[in-house]
């Protein structure tokens, strides 16, 4: 009663009507025990963090939130989908449990050359995937995708791009055993020609890094937007990026801190 009660009061604060509905994405990179490097999120904060969301917002997975967008179908609430970058070992090892404590939807987006060099393995993503945790790709080598190399022509430049879309996909879904569906881009950079490939290769949609509500009756599922939560990030300015209805002016905090 009282989780639906204080949903009413944020969507009343935003003064938005059932057919506009939202959904925010958040994302993170390492959980870890200490404060150390600004992507860095103790452990500690990231269940605060979690915790709140989860007593304040509907939480749910980027799959419910991407249908709805398809559909034009809207949300019962307000919503919070929780996201991860890379793929560190830290990932498994801290945020994983309370991930599974809170039972909370989230998707991991990996770069496929990542396991077995510095992040988790293959069979600890499969473990993952087989609990609930769904992933996405963050191509195979986590290139700018936007960036050519020093004289290269246009057409290897796509059949580069191509292949870090392509191949990481492919290897994601051998190794978990099933479909990976969503993108996020390197650095949140994005140009035409990288959304064509996207789409070409089999994606249904992809995140960048600007900051905003998902409004489920205009959001562009090739272009979602979401906010990256670096370690510098106290809990007074986590709130105070869903209490300011000016979310790009929400905080100090920004996703320069994070990338």
């Amino acid at each position: 009663m009282l989780k639906r009660i204080a949903i009413l009061l944020l969507i009343f604060s935003f003064g938005l009507s059932a057919a506009e509905s939202w959904g925010l994405i958040l994302g993170y990179h390492r959980i870890v025990e200490k404060r150390t490097l600004h992507p860095d999120v103790t452990i500690s904060d990231f269940e605060e963090q979690l915790q709140y969301v989860k007593d304040n917002y509907e939480v749910i997975s980027l799959d419910h939130l991407v249908n709805c967008i398809k559909e034009k179908k809207p949300l019962e609430a307000n919503s919070v989908v929780i996201t991860f970058d890379d793929g560190d070992e830290s990932i498994y090892k801290n945020a994983y449990p309370i991930i599974k404590k809170l039972n909370i939807p989230v998707t991991i987006f990996l770069y496929s050359d990542y396991p077995g060099k510095g992040g988790f393995t293959w069979e600890q993503a499969k473990e993952m995937s087989d609990n609930g945790i769904s992933f996405g790709s963050h191509t195979k080598s986590h290139v700018i995708l936007t960036d050519k190399l020093k004289g290269e022509i246009e057409e290897k430049y796509i059949e580069r791009i191509r292949s870090e879309l392509v191949d990481s996909k492919k290897i994601i879904e051998e190794n978990i055993k099933k479909e990976v569906k969503y993108l996020a881009y390197p650095y949140g950079q994005h140009l035409e020609v990288v959304e064509t490939e996207v789409l070409k290769a089999g994606y249904i949609a992809a995140t960048g890094m600007a900051w905003d509500r998902n409004f489920v009756s205009s959001a562009s599922l090739i272009n979602l937007k979401r906010r990256l939560i670096p370690g510098k990030c106290r809990y007074s300015e986590f709130v105070d990026i869903f209490k300011n209805t000016n979310l790009d002016k929400s905080s100090e905090i920004t996703n320069e801190d994070c990338r």
